[in-house]
């Protein structure tokens, strides 16, 4: 049955992760909406892995595993059901067949799906692992629209991959990173620096300013872990910054390369091509967004404690592309407090045991949040968050059965 699993888990990653389902479904190649197959992708295999729990264990696991992450699961389910209890608003948007009313719902369960998959093994590796996959598949589906523009995007001059909006992409990339690196330890420098490279490629693909912030956090975040578990002398830690800054400026160079000979760049104008010239990247979005940002803060002040109803800004053009203001407008004060203490909670669970992919992610998305709207809707996100806190609860796990192991007889 291991083998099962290790399979139903690596395509449910492979599909949902990298966000090819949203890709499939934009081409009409799935038999589900996107959201719909994912959430039943990963509920059954859940589902398996509890039957085994009860049946082998009487549930222990998994009821160890949920009180564990009692302080990360309990304002989350909270604000599932805040979600569900502002649908009854007057403001609440209940078009497009209410799909967007249950979307907080469906991403809950996602998340706890992955958090109960979360210790599937994979032959010397952890379940953390298998995240290269679904990365390694989202920056070959940018890389191929550098040819092939418009393929999977809304945007021709800005490669998306499966994501299909470059910010939305980025990010993804991001989030993804963010959690299989394993920040110098065990010796995996060299395979967290090309994933780091490749990362890095991707991002600046998308040509998002966000997502370049996002990895630019995330390197420093990465850099200051490394260079604190060694004891470097001054002379090393130099050659050290050196080495990676030679890495940074190879990369931009191997992108400037790969961009000037791909189709996408020889016929279109990018934001690469108005930098170059005038030194300005701005498109016209970053007034459009700080209009909606206004526009937010207004509709903030009309209902600032308990929020307008679930989905009001799907009701309106243009929404805030900030997930504060967008919880705010829509939940009042009470769903982003929720939010808050969901990131606040998941990152002092890291914290405990020092997990730094855990607390990777959480930055990441802190980050990202100032910039995109749907982060508790995208599944790379959702995903990634169950299975760091299922992983954080194995080494919780480890450590508490080795200080309880009996000491060796002298």
């Amino acid at each position: 049955m291991s083998w099962y699993l290790r399979f139903h888990l690596l395509v449910a990653l492979a599909i949902s992760a990298s966000v090819a389902d949203l890709a499939l479904g934009r081409m009409g190649a799935l038999p589900l909406p996107a959201t719909l197959l994912t959430v039943l992708m990963f509920s059954s295999l859940a589902a398996i892995i509890v039957l085994f729990d009860i049946t082998g264990n009487f549930g222990a696991r998994t009821i160890a595993l949920i009180r564990y992450n009692r302080f990360v699961l309990t304002p989350y389910l909270s604000f599932a059901i805040l979600t569900l209890v502002l649908s009854m608003s007057p403001g609440a948007y209940w078009g497009e067949g209410g799909k967007w009313i249950y979307i907080i719902t469906y991403g809950f369960v996602l998340f706890l799906s992955a958090l109960i998959a979360s210790p599937i093994p994979f032959r010397g590796m952890t379940t953390r692992s298998a995240l290269q996959l679904p990365l390694l598949l989202l920056i070959a589906s940018m890389t191929y629209e550098l040819w092939n523009p418009g393929y999977f995007s809304t945007e021709e001059s800005r490669p998306a991959g499966f994501a299909g909006n470059s910010n939305f992409g980025a990010l993804a990339a991001n989030m993804m990173c963010a959690s299989i690196l394993s920040y110098g330890r065990a010796g995996s420098v060299k395979r967290d620096m090309a994933w780091l490279m490749a990362t890095g490629m991707g991002v600046l693909m998308t040509q998002s300013r966000s997502g370049l912030l996002g990895f630019l956090a995330l390197l420093i975040y990465y850099l200051f872990h490394y260079i604190r578990s060694r004891p470097f002398t001054p002379g090393e830690l130099l050659k050290f910054l050196v080495a990676v800054t030679f890495g940074v400026v190879l990369t931009g160079w191997t992108m400037l390369y790969i961009f000037e000979d791909s189709g996408l760049f020889k016929d279109r104008k990018t934001r690469f091509d108005t930098f170059m010239e005038s030194g300005e990247t701005d498109d016209g979005s970053a007034e459009s967004r700080l209009r909606r940002a206004r526009y937010a803060v207004t509709k903030i002040t009309e209902a600032p404690l308990i929020g307008h109803g679930t989905a009001f800004t799907r009701s309106y053009k243009g929404q805030p592309h900030n997930i504060y203001l967008q919880i705010w407008v829509n939940y009042g004060l009470i769903g982003l407090s929720l939010w808050l203490f969901i990131l606040g909670s998941a990152w002092w669970t890291f914290r405990k045991n020092d997990y730094l992919p855990g607390r990777g992610l959480i930055l990441v998305t802190f980050i990202g949040g100032f910039f995109s709207h749907n982060i508790l809707e995208q599944h790379p996100f959702l995903i990634c968050f169950g299975i760091m806190l299922g992983e954080n609860f194995q080494l919780f796990e480890r450590a508490r059965l080795l200080c309880a192991r009996p000491a060796a007889a002298p």
